[in-house]
């Protein structure tokens, strides 16, 4: 009975050494030191595989995209290389046991970077694959947004008295001058494609925060023929 009792014990504290093993890993993703990067993605088709795996140095991370929201932050490596990979079944002897389907490189000068990911799928293969770009968020500050265009049209934004143009497969920010209070703004996006005439797409009233960046994704309708948009918010990390 003694030694059962024992036994009992040491499978439970086994049991407790276990987990405390794991959840570091969460909570220093949510306190990352140093050079760190954040996830949006553009665009989430129907069997889109969310969370993500990110590969960064010899670190693998579970990222969970939003549609609304950017991600948690995870630390860049020092050769600033991060990848989107996906597990391999039954890998070679010696071989990498994860594919590359995403690959970026963040500025050795960047603290802290924004990943934009835009999921397509390869041409031959037809497997989900990521173009990816690095933007360094000390030229995205609170109040400002970043306009992304993947639409075939050129995108027009009329933000208070700035106008823009966001040519097809670029993007443009908007630079709130390091905004200090809630401000309205009368914002007007116009879209036109193949030179024809500027057709309205939305015109609104917004309000810029310095509590928060804000991002606007333009792409393709295909089934109506015209461009639609959605928003991301990115908060700003309280110090």
């Amino acid at each position: 009975m003694k030694n059962n009792l024992i036994l009992s014990l040491l499978a439970l504290f086994t049991s407790i050494l276990s987990l405390s093993a794991q959840a570091p890993q969460d909570e220093q993703e949510s306190k990352v030191r140093g050079r760190k990067a954040y996830f949006v993605c553009t665009s989430f088709p129907e069997d889109f595989k969310n969370p993500i795996t990110i590969r960064a140095g010899k670190k693998i991370h579970k990222i969970e995209l939003s549609k609304r929201m950017a991600s948690s932050a995870i630390k860049i490596p020092k050769d600033g290389v991060i990848e989107v990979v996906r597990l391999i079944q039954n890998p070679k002897q010696d071989e990498d046991p994860y594919r590359v389907i995403g690959k970026v490189k963040v500025a050795e000068n960047t603290r802290e970077a924004l990943i934009i990911l835009n999921s397509r799928r390869d041409k031959e293969t037809k497997e989900e694959i990521y173009a990816a770009s690095a933007h360094d968020l000390a030229k995205f500050k609170g109040g400002d947004y970043l306009y992304v265009n993947l639409s075939p049209a050129n995108i027009a934004v009329h933000l208070g008295k700035k106008k823009l143009l966001v040519k097809p497969n670029s993007y443009q920010i908007f630079n709130a001058n390091n905004l200090t209070k809630s401000t309205n703004v009368p914002v007007q996006y116009l879209y036109s494609s193949r030179d024809k005439a500027w057709k309205l797409l939305s015109a609104s009233t917004i309000v810029l925060r310095p509590t928060r960046r804000e991002i606007c994704v333009f792409s393709w309708n295909k089934k109506y023929q015209r461009v639609k948009y959605h928003g991301i918010t990115f908060p700003v990390e309280q110090n």
